[in-house]
């Protein structure tokens, strides 16, 4: 296999990975997972209004992730990573541990490495 299509293959990989990422948390947040209303507090937001938050951050997280499925953006993918670490580093905030943070590295990560991938061989 020659390394164009090694290429093309890890960049498709990282897409869907992305894409899917975004998309399946983004059905938790539609469908207002109780876990996550854990994170809305530090910031001041009660739980009635972090319920209603909910959904809408999960719309925005599943729009983000068929958008990179079809025209995966640079400024999406910062987002993306950007946010990715962010949520991950809410759970050491809340009193899950480090390792809840680490777990998470794929969240951020991925489209992280779809954004270096996309500035080096500029598929996009």
């Amino acid at each position: 296999m020659s390394d164009s299509h090694l290429t093309k293959y890890a960049h498709w990989i990282l897409r869907l990975s992305a894409s899917l990422c975004f998309i399946g948390h983004g059905a938790f947040g539609i469908l207002g997972k109780k876990e996550w209303l854990a994170f809305f507090p530090p910031f001041g937001i009660p739980e009635a209004s972090a319920a209603k938050l909910l959904p809408v951050v999960g719309g925005v997280d599943i729009f983000l992730g068929v958008v990179t499925l079809f025209l995966p953006l640079r400024s999406i993918l910062l987002w993306m990573s950007c946010w990715g670490l962010f949520t991950a580093f809410l759970r050491p905030l809340i009193g899950l541990g480090i390792w809840e943070f680490l777990e998470r590295a794929g969240n951020y990560g991925v489209p992280f490495s779809l954004l270096l991938f996309s500035t080096r061989f500029r598929h996009f």
